[in-house]
């Protein structure tokens, strides 16, 4: 008989983990199901493995409010062009963020936690033979998994943390927020049968908060089939041209780290090209530093279109975490997929990334300003390195779907 694998979980916030880890399965094992909100505004078919619901079964219901997306959604890029407007945007954004984190408990979605297990309640209560995971970000998935957990106590329980909940890196919580936040995750976790997170700094916290078995399943990337002619940019073949994909964390990134170190004299034959959300902290640091003509936001792209990108870009620009060494962002795997060389910027030696980046010897790791300056202006132009495209595969997700097949066969063993 096969095993039910039942993910709880928004495909808007899980993916790309949660369908691509599910999707490479054994479908002979498995019936593969995702049990969420509907993503249908949120995710396009190139976010998804291709023909995924072929493979996994996904049952959605209909969320009425996203109160964090409503508001993002009113302020256009056009608004935020003229600086004045967007020092006022920055400010109002950081008194917003930190209202907002500390009145939503635990977080925006939580209205919806008994959809979850209605949901549940309708195909599976008769099921036997069950294992459901649930799935950050957003605990509002853990807490639907616990209700279910009560109520069927046989079936098997694993909850999976691609972010961390009240040991979140990225939230500036009140003291008050954090004991409710910690209080409650304590309460929830302690019903489940297994913890899995994505790195192994993080293993180790969860164990030391929760006292329960935790085990390693990375993020990976998606293995996807590159097209002719697929840069949707036209490139000046006379420069070097980087790329940097996805958003920026001026709090927890070393972004001013590089501009504090390079000025014109750098971009004769250069040009860096950001490509995500307009981030407006980064167009600050471009306008002051006179360097609109050399270094430019570029607007948004599909998943699949920046990956396809990629493979056209000199280098990849990256910027590593300065206050926790455990994170490992999505965009890296995409990168390592990419197998071009990364230029790694960041103070932080015991990073993840950059212990995977040594591992895999394919990119320059800058972490001073002084490094920057002198790579910037002796070494990008000279330098060539030889991808071993084989150690890059142990960072798919079809490696990593893998592991989790073999901590699902020893439960049900």
């Amino acid at each position: 008989m096969k095993t039910n694998v039942i993910a709880i979980t928004d495909l808007e916030h899980s993916s790309p983990r949660i369908p691509n880890l599910l999707y490479h399965l054994d479908s002979k094992k498995y019936n593969k199901y995702i049990i969420g909100a509907n993503y249908d505004n949120f995710l396009s078919k190139d976010d998804l493995p291709n023909k995924l619901e072929s493979e996994v079964r996904i049952i959605t219901f209909k969320r009425n409010y996203n109160f964090f997306k409503s508001i993002k959604a009113k302020v256009s890029k056009t608004k935020l062009e003229n600086k004045q407007n967007r020092s006022t945007y920055l400010l109002l954004k950081k008194i917003f963020l930190k209202l907002f984190l500390n009145l939503f408990i635990p977080d925006q979605y939580f209205y919806t936690v008994f959809r979850y297990r209605k949901l549940f309640d309708k195909h599976f209560s008769n099921s036997s033979k069950t294992v459901i995971i649930s799935s950050s970000p957003y605990p509002t998935s853990h807490i639907a998994a616990y209700l279910i957990k009560r109520k069927y106590e046989k079936i098997i329980w694993i909850s999976d943390f691609r972010d961390l909940w009240s040991l979140n890196h990225a939230y500036n919580l009140s003291r008050f927020r954090l004991k409710m936040d910690r209080l409650i995750e304590k309460i929830i976790i302690s019903k489940t049968d297994l913890i899995t997170t994505v790195s192994a700094p993080w293993v180790e916290k969860m164990k030391i908060l929760h006292d329960k078995k935790t085990e390693l399943i990375r993020n990976g990337y998606s293995e996807v089939e590159f097209r002719e002619n697929n840069n949707a940019i036209n490139l000046d073949k006379n420069k070097i041209n980087i790329l940097y994909v996805g958003s920026l964390y001026f709090d927890f990134q070393d972004i001013d780290m590089l501009f504090s170190s390079i000025d014109n004299s750098f971009f004769d034959l250069i040009e860096i090209h950001f490509i995500g959300n307009f981030s407006s902290e980064l167009q600050e640091q471009i306008e002051t530093k006179n360097l609109q003509n050399h270094i430019k936001q570029l607007g948004r792209f599909s998943r699949l279109e920046s990956i396809q990108m990629q493979s056209n870009y000199d280098y990849l620009l990256f910027f590593d975490f300065k206050n926790d060494d455990g994170v490992l962002l999505l965009k890296f795997y995409e990168y390592l997929y990419s197998n071009k060389p990364i230029i790694c910027i960041g103070s932080n030696r015991l990073t993840e990334h950059k212990k995977i980046l040594r591992d895999l010897n394919r990119s320059f790791i800058l972490e001073n300003k002084n490094q920057i300056k002198h790579f910037f202006k002796n070494e990008i132009h000279s330098h060539e390195i030889v991808v071993d495209k084989n150690k890059t595969t142990e960072y798919s997700y079809r490696n990593q779907s893998q592991k989790l097949d073999k901590v699902l066969q020893n439960f049900i063993k």
